[in-house]
């Protein structure tokens, strides 16, 4: 058996393993050529499709894999919530607190597509629960767009978890924020110095707050004067470490928890790394269509789901000391996942035969 075709046959059990029901028909051959897709990611670091396909472990010429990709891609029975939903349910019952802190972030992606990305903080980086993906170029997205990634996120995430919003400038909406509020969630979103607030009857710039000799200053029950209705604390830090202060928006009422979550909101960066430089190259995919980027995003996603499952399962059976250094271990959990998945192929060890997402249980 090729090493390819058995990183595939452990794709495709795990696959089948998270439907509801025992997969037949269409089901069975879309799941097919899902894990297809995933090998070919995963063996390229790739998701241009030509590159995808020479590396699968399928036995069509490359030509008709890349044909079948392709198809796949524009087929809309290929659906987020058949075929990646189970992923971000299973990951979301593996966070075994209360909260679930989530990340939401943008990148451009593909030819001339945008994508709005929700993120399971999850150590030093995210886990991608859902998304959504327009025509644009590099920029801030539309207010009405946060609203509905949203919307697709509550849909996913149990009634019985709280979600904490960590979101940059481009997210500090005063009707986006409102909805999170409105939904019993929490949020700590950064906003523009410029900012013009009110609290007790007076109005204020966000950079008229004065830490002085603390690390962070806040004034509670805030409004901003235009966009909504939206009662916050306004809070300013300035960590000595920063170069200039930080103006945060926040429902928590514990600032320094505030303070807490939002140090968190860089991780989805390196999701986003790693599906692009640092990875599978996915802004030179060359796709074009936000509905089939979208789909590839669902292989794209669910193959990161893999490395990262074998990165931190290298790391808890000691095989970081084997492929890495014996003293200390420098690499992340993608890179750690990719070199362990090399090293079980290239020894012709053993593989897991199915991937147990509740093993991220023991890590969160």
């Amino acid at each position: 058996m090729s090493d390819s075709y058995r990183c595939f046959s452990m794709i495709f059990s795990s696959l089948k393993t998270l439907c509801p029901t025992a997969p037949s028909g269409n089901l069975l051959r879309h799941l097919k050529s899902m894990a297809f897709l995933i090998n070919g990611i995963i063996r390229s670091n790739r998701c241009n499709l030509p590159e995808v396909a020479a590396k699968c472990a399928d036995v069509r010429k490359p030509a008709s894999r890349e044909k079948s990709f392709y198809r796949l891609l524009k087929n809309p029975n290929f659906t987020y919530d058949m075929f990646y939903l189970p992923f971000a349910a299973v990951l979301l019952r593996c966070v075994q607190s209360k909260y679930a802190a989530v990340v939401f972030d943008g990148s451009t992606v593909g030819n001339g597509c945008v994508i709005l990305v929700a993120g399971l903080v999850y150590k030093s980086r995210s886990l991608p629960l859902c998304w959504l993906v327009k025509k644009g170029c590099k920029g801030h997205m539309e207010e009405k767009l946060h609203i509905e990634l949203w919307r697709r996120l509550l849909a996913v995430v149990p009634e019985d978890k709280t979600i904490i919003f960590l979101g940059d400038g481009e997210f500090d909406g005063p009707e986006f924020l409102h909805n999170i509020s409105k939904n019993k969630h929490l949020f700590v979103a950064r906003t523009a110095e410029n900012r013009k607030m009110t609290a007790r009857d007076e109005v204020f710039k966000m950079r008229d707050l004065d830490v002085g000799a603390e690390e962070f200053f806040w004034a509670p029950d805030a409004e901003p004067i235009a966009g909504g209705p939206l009662s916050c604390n306004a809070v300013v830090w300035w960590n000595r470490n920063y170069k200039e202060p930080i103006y945060l928006l926040t429902n928590l009422e514990l600032i320094k928890e505030a303070l807490y979550w939002y140090k968190k909101r860089f991780t989805i960066e390196t999701f986003f790394s790693d599906q692009k430089s640092r990875g599978f190259h996915i802004h030179k995919s060359h796709i074009g269509k936000p509905e089939r980027m979208e789909r590839l995003l669902i292989a794209a996603a669910a193959a990161y789901v893999f490395i990262i499952y074998f990165g931190i399962y290298a790391k808890l059976h000691g095989f970081h000391e084997m492929i890495h250094r014996t003293e200390r271990c420098d690499l992340g959990m993608f890179k750690l996942g990719q070199r362990f998945i090399d090293h079980l192929l290239g020894c012709s060890a053993k593989i897991p035969r199915m991937l147990q997402l509740e093993l991220f249980t023991r890590t969160f």
